[in-house]
């Protein structure tokens, strides 16, 4: 068991401020979402739209009843470069929902900053001194952190009114 180390134990480790955390933690979840994504998506962004059998086709004769148009696009049928998307009925709502996402996603952050309760810094009369190794313990510690002993509740002292 130390001895007294009094309010400067740990001091070495103090953790960084709490905008630098939040930040930290926000660069980090947006840097997991981001390579989930990529790692979703690569395989549709780097995927062949044509048959893998097309090339073989070309080379040796389509087999019978194949219709070559539909199975190889690059060979006159249909490709994705064909397809215009202003035509298409579901493009609207898929930016309706994604405006929706970021209006509702900035409201959020808003709210939880303005309605989050105000925290004051904590100060050194806040801490309790441990009896039996002297550090310093947070308010709502039950036992110290460094010896595990059991917080000394102090009893107020009783005052008996002037008879």
């Amino acid at each position: 068991m130390p001895g007294r180390t009094g309010r400067a134990y740990n001091s070495g480790m103090r953790r960084a401020p709490a905008p630098v955390r939040g930040a930290l933690s926000t660069i980090l979840a947006a840097c997991a979402v981001a390579l989930l994504a990529v790692l979703v998506l690569a395989p549709t962004v780097l995927a062949d739209d044509r048959d893998p059998r097309c090339g073989d086709w070309e080379r040796h004769g389509v087999p019978p009843g194949t219709n070559m148009a539909l199975m190889c696009p690059g060979g006159g049928g249909v490709g994705l470069g064909d397809i215009q998307l202003g035509d298409e009925p579901l493009v609207p709502y898929i930016v309706g929902l994604l405006v929706v996402a970021v209006v509702l996603g900035g409201f959020g952050l808003v709210a939880m900053r303005l309605l989050a309760s105000p925290k004051r810094p904590l100060r050194p009369d806040d801490l309790w001194p441990c009896a039996a190794c002297g550090t310093a313990n947070l308010p709502t510690r039950r036992s110290c952190h460094a010896c595990q002993s059991p917080r000394e509740i102090v009893a107020a002292p009783m005052v008996t009114p002037p008879a």
